[in-house]
């Protein structure tokens, strides 16, 4: 199991656990399991670091498919 495989089962077993911080970030750190959960990506990890510095986070919004999201509405002429 990878890295990403490993962060997806630890969150998975604590995420309902965590659906009343709906919105929040979750960075989680494999090799010890260990998880932090912050407002937004730069502080989850931030916690994180201080743990554990020069690590890899894998970060998770609670509630959500997706921690951000990055896209553009079609353009419609009608708009302008």
């Amino acid at each position: 199991m990878d890295d990403y495989e490993r962060a997806k089962a630890i969150y998975g077993g604590i995420k309902q656990d965590l659906r009343h911080l709906k919105g929040k970030i979750v960075a989680v750190e494999t090799d010890s399991g260990d998880y932090f959960i912050a407002d937004d990506e730069l502080s989850a990890v931030g916690l994180g670091r201080q743990k554990y510095p020069g690590e890899v986070f894998f970060l998770f919004r609670i509630g959500f498919k997706a921690v951000t999201w990055h896209g553009m509405i079609p353009y419609d002429e009608t708009m302008v």
